[in-house]
């Protein structure tokens, strides 16, 4: 009863972060394997239940310091935006919640499925841009050694046939989290060593990667061998996961032959098994009246840490974006001819975009500024999707990155510096934050920076600045009229980020 009061709190306060995890799943293929998740931990513990029957149910009050520990972190991630934090939170309420209600041995006798349960947490984005790289690395070298002359732009190359691009859904992290969840299951039923688990995902992890290589470098050559009549639409993506498919078949195979033996003969097997009586079961085992009251006032508690918890965030998040936001950053950038910039930056959600061309008489700077306040999932700055230069774009390629100081009148202003190319035409890229009226280049300092703002009260007023230079006339000639924009625009968007809203 205890356990089932707790996870009736943890469902219903956090219905919303659950719901969110739950379109994470459904947004996108990368994710989807988070549906099955669930259902596979529970069959893990019905598989233990004699194990489970045979152990003491001594409640643990360490388990309310983890549920606690949980929601002060689900309570960051929600003030910061930050769902790195925000999913995982609500998943360790579920170890901590086991661990209250049951005990120690309980929780250990549950350690896999309880672990299992954070491959519902989508994870690894941050993967892609090296993933994508790698990727396109080694297809090139591949078609190298085939003979077959390349040439390359970043994420795009050329054949005598057509022209590829490497794409976020080339960069194989699909291939990487399946083999990852697959390959865990498969060792937890099947071995019992710790090592030959541990080197069985590892196995799984370098074999998923390989794997994309040969199979983006089979598909370039399927189109290159058929003129493009083949492998260049959505069957490349039906070539790809049967590929993947026959090459998890493989290492399972190799796998079964260093099964431990007594693991699969003996899928109940643990420390303490027995029949599982009735008299057995978990729920019967404690009769005294010390573990009620442990139970009691730890519910207790974790109710009222949620209500404090939910009470706080909705009054921190209480605030209104600047509705003159366009006319202050317009009249501050002034002289500006607003239109769309050649290289439009994706920042989804923002309150307000300033975009156009300064008027410069030697080198002409273009810039881009968003405004973002009171963000919320999918309208948050930073996040997965928003950047300078999107992922998928088949026009312009990053060629160089960098963080640069930028001297102004008031010190020194980080920005990330980008050389972008489009053929022979090259763009000097300049971009950072402003945060509650501090400046970074860094998307983590960025998210320090509103939290902080969030619990002193100060709202989460920020803009992304994006300014941009073509190298035509030179490099230094460049740089310089980006200097110059740069102090004034940081000086503009720290007023502005700043100041109260209204």
């Amino acid at each position: 009863m205890a356990f089932a009061c707790g996870l009736a709190i943890i469902m219903v306060a956090f219905w919303p972060s659950w719901r969110l995890l739950a379109e994470a799943w459904g947004n996108s293929e990368t994710y989807s394997h988070g549906y099955i998740v669930a259902p596979i931990a529970i069959w893990l513990v019905w598989r233990q239940r004699h194990v489970l029957a045979s152990l003491p149910v001594a409640p643990n009050l360490f388990g309310l310091l983890i549920l606690i520990g949980a929601i002060g972190l689900f309570s960051i991630g929600e003030l910061s935006e930050v769902n790195v934090a925000l999913f995982p939170a609500i998943v360790t309420m579920l170890p901590g919640l086991v661990l209250l209600c049951f005990g120690w041995q309980v929780t250990r006798a549950l350690i896999f499925p309880l672990a299992f349960l954070y491959f519902m947490v989508p994870f690894g984005d941050f993967l892609v841009p090296p993933l994508m790289s790698a990727t396109a690395d080694a297809t090139i070298a591949a078609l190298r050694l085939s003979g077959i002359p390349v040439y390359r732009e970043a994420l795009h190359f050329t054949l005598p046939t057509g022209r590829w691009s490497v794409v976020e859904a080339c960069s194989g992290l699909r291939y990487v989290i399946a083999a990852m969840v697959l390959s865990a299951l498969f060792a937890h039923l099947n071995f019992r060593r710790l090592w030959k688990g541990v080197l069985f995902v590892a196995l799984g992890l370098l074999v998923s990667v390989v794997a994309n290589w040969a199979r983006a470098y089979l598909i370039v050559m399927i189109g290159h061998l058929s003129h493009m009549r083949y492998g260049t639409g959505a069957d490349h993506v039906v070539y790809g996961w049967i590929f993947f498919g026959l090459v998890m078949l493989g290492i399972f195979w190799m796998g079964m032959k260093y099964a431990d033996v007594e693991v699969v003969r003996s899928p109940s097997s643990g420390v303490g098994a027995s029949s599982g009586g009735p008299g057995n079961l978990p729920g019967r085992q404690n009769t005294g009246s010390a573990p009620v009251w442990r139970l009691a006032v730890g519910i207790f508690v974790l109710l009222v840490t949620v209500g404090v918890s939910l009470w706080g965030i909705d009054g921190a998040r209480n605030i209104e974006p600047r509705t003159n936001a366009i006319t202050l950053l317009t009249d501050g950038l002034k002289p500006i001819q607003v239109g769309q910039v050649d290289i439009e930056p994706v920042f989804e959600g923002a309150s307000a975009i300033v975009q156009g061309s300064l008027q410069q008489r030697e080198v002409p700077v273009q810039a881009y500024i968003a405004y973002f306040a009171r963000q919320h999932y999918k309208g948050e700055m930073i996040r997965y999707g928003n950047g300078v230069l999107a992922l998928d774009s088949k026009q312009w390629g990053t060629f160089a990155r960098r963080n640069v100081m930028v001297e102004g009148d008031g010190g020194g202003i980080e920005v990330q510096e980008r050389l972008a190319r489009r053929g022979t035409d090259e763009r000097l890229i300049w971009s950072w934050y402003t945060v509650a009226g501090r400046s970074t280049a860094s998307e983590r300092i960025a998210k320090f920076l509103t939290l902080r703002a969030m619990l002193s009260g100060a709202g989460d007023h920020s803009t992304v600045n994006v300014l941009m230079a073509p190298l035509g006339q030179g490099r230094a000639a460049a740089v310089e009229a980006l200097r110059r924009e740069v102090v004034r625009t940081d000086e503009l968007t720290r007023r502005l980020t700043a100041a109260p809203a209204n």
